[in-house]
């Protein structure tokens, strides 16, 4: 669930890419009841497919840096109704101040995927919990096929 451009969640990824970047951003509401962090899929909403990888790449975007800030990234695709992890980074704690860069790859095969962001954290305004999922996802037929 894509809320708007300036989303929030801090990602990574098995090879986690986690370089703070110098952008500053105005202030938007993520999910309701914070308005002070907030999560972008970039470069779009849906993972970006370079065979024989897929990847999925999101920033993590604070007006005021939070206390505490965990983000989980994965790539999941579709088994009949089930989503399932194809690749899913380890929890990051890297706080975004104003922003932070986050990265997964995954071996690519065929089928369609999303990428999900799963995000907790504390700050002067209470604690926060959340996940979002791109929007819409991505049918991929230019890898292999799944063994």
């Amino acid at each position: 669930m894509l809320r708007n451009k300036f989303g929030f969640i801090a990602l990574a990824a098995t090879s986690m890419v986690g370089s703070v970047m110098a952008v500053t951003s105005p202030a938007a509401e993520a999910w309701p009841g914070v308005n002070w962090c907030s999560w972008d899929w970039t470069p779009f909403s849906s993972p970006t497919v370079l065979p024989p990888q897929i990847t999925g790449e999101g920033t993590a975007k604070c007006t005021e840096p939070p206390t505490t800030h965990v983000v989980t990234l994965a790539l999941e695709y579709r088994d009949g109704d089930n989503w399932v992890i194809g690749s899913m980074t380890d929890p990051i704690t890297t706080i975004p101040n104003p922003d932070v860069h986050y990265k997964v790859s995954a071996t690519c095969y065929n089928g369609t995927w999303r990428m999900t962001a799963r995000i907790s954290g504390t700050g002067k305004q209470g604690d926060f919990t959340h996940t979002e999922h791109s929007d819409p996802p991505k049918t991929v037929v230019t890898c292999e096929n799944r063994k």
